[in-house]
């Protein structure tokens, strides 16, 4: 669930969009939100260039999921 958006300008006329919120999955068991940010960087015509995905966890929080 997408909770906030950043864009910004890089080089060469590229674009980066982050967004960041929270996902459910079953890889994370029932019930447990995971914050995750969405990262694409967009070429001079718009067009996706780039994707990323990224878990915003510490290892804690990952080693906890093991449980």
């Amino acid at each position: 669930i997408p909770e906030q958006g950043i864009s910004e300008p890089v080089e060469d006329g590229y674009t980066q969009i982050k967004v960041t919120g929270k996902c459910q999955t079953p890889w994370f068991g029932a019930g447990v939100g995971m914050n995750i940010a969405w990262r694409f960087l967009l070429n001079p015509e718009g067009k996706i260039f780039f994707v990323a995905i990224d878990l915003l966890a510490s290892a804690k929080e990952l080693l906890n999921l093991a449980r």
